[in-house]
């Protein structure tokens, strides 16, 4: 019987250090989001971290000598990926339609989910460290300042004043993240939810002869 020559599969790059070293980082953070999360800022540990991104406590402590500094690091990560998931939600369709409503539903998901867990642990756990606390607020106000920014801009595109726009989305901001706070020891998510929509019937008065007048120039 002829023998068929066995292909042999084409060799893998060699991921560098560099590479190596970002995926050890993101599985720290990946995993320091969860136990924040879990376990909140007193309960969090360097050790279960480790733990739970499969690493050594002294691989942690080479990339995050501190717990303080993976904490700091750990809420600008989660923070990172809520301004991606926020930009995805102003880029959809429906967004320039009906951009309030595209606002609430990004701060729905970002005040009451694992982002605002997190920072809200990390900001009262933090919060009279004179070295730790300018970090974390500058991380807190680099994400506001970002949304801000590409929420404006929607609402500008869809043709509302930026006065009345600040307004708005400062009110919606306001009340979304009073109600995240009011949640921790009140989880009446419904009854946030009709709220909600009473205040969007509120609102969308005032929106709604620059909302027309946009639509009927398209």
């Amino acid at each position: 019987m002829k023998r068929v020559p066995i292909s042999t599969p084409p060799t893998r790059p060699r991921r560098t250090q560099e590479e190596r070293s970002g995926e050890t980082r993101e599985r720290l953070l990946r995993a320091a989001v969860d136990v924040l999360s879990d376990r909140g800022f007193g309960g969090f540990t360097m050790s279960e971290v480790a733990g739970r991104a499969g690493v050594s406590n002294g691989a942690l402590v080479h990339h995050y000598p501190s717990k303080g500094l993976l904490v700091i690091a750990a809420t600008e990560y989660a923070y990172d990926l809520a301004i991606e998931s926020g930009r995805r939600c102003a880029a959809e369709a429906s967004a320039r339609r009906d951009p309030l409503g595209a606002f609430l539903r990004d701060s729905k998901f970002i005040y009451f989910g694992q982002h605002f867990i997190i920072a809200s642990e990390v900001l009262y756990g933090v919060r009279t460290d004179a070295e730790l606390m300018p970090q974390i607020t500058a991380v807190m106000e680099r994400y506001r300042a970002t949304m801000n920014g590409v929420w404006l801009a929607l609402f500008a595109e869809a043709g509302v004043p930026d006065e009345l726009a600040a307004r708005v989305l400062n009110l919606s901001l306001f009340i979304v993240r009073g109600m995240a706070i009011n949640s921790i020891w009140s989880a009446e998510r419904a009854r946030y939810d009709a709220l909600l929509s009473d205040w969007t019937a509120m609102v969308e008065p005032l929106l709604a002869p620059y909302l027309s007048r946009r639509g009927a120039r398209r």
